[in-house]
């Protein structure tokens, strides 16, 4: 006896949305029509929301206000105008993660904090951090200190060479 199940785990096709004052950006329609997904305009987004037939991309102007927290609640995907220019620059298509991303200028940026001693104060910095990125391959690590490009302190007593490192 043999029993099987035809289970379809397929994305629904993509769209982008274009909200607000991002529709008047001609760099950033001509970026979203290179992509060869239906394309739509909205004041607010708010109609797409509950739309289940496609996955949307919101392209938003402003990471803050009533239209941006709408949509992120609703844990859709959501682009700045320069993510979009970026993604088309690069060809690596729409981004396949939930988090929001205004711009990939910090694409591959490795960062570390230290001299933080209290969980609470260090998972407070790398929130606003990671934030401030707002790049999907931004992530948190323990001691690592391999290609450091960058690094975020609390206090500082050290040698110079470090001290020099951070001028």
């Amino acid at each position: 006896m043999s029993i099987s199940a035809s289970t379809s785990t397929a994305e629904p096709p993509a769209r982008i949305c274009l909200v607000g004052v991002v529709v008047f950006d001609k760099a950033t329609v001509a970026a979203a029509q290179t992509f060869k997904v239906p394309v739509v305009t909205s004041e607010t987004g708010a109609e797409f929301v509950r739309d289940t037939n496609f996955l949307t991309y919101f392209v938003v102007d402003e990471f803050e206000g009533s239209v941006y927290d709408t949509l992120y609640r609703s844990k859709h995907r959501i682009l700045g105008p320069p993510a979009l220019q970026q993604a088309v620059r690069s060809g690596d298509g729409l981004p396949q993660n939930n988090r929001p991303i205004y711009n990939y200028c910090m694409r591959g940026v490795i960062t570390c904090f230290t001299g933080i001693r209290k969980k609470d104060e260090l998972q407070n910095v790398t929130t606003n951090w990671n934030f401030l990125l707002l790049n999907p391959s931004s992530a948190i690590d323990n001691d690592s200190w391999v290609d450091l490009e960058h690094i975020g302190m609390r206090v500082y007593l050290g040698d110079r060479k470090l001290h020099y490192c951070l001028m």
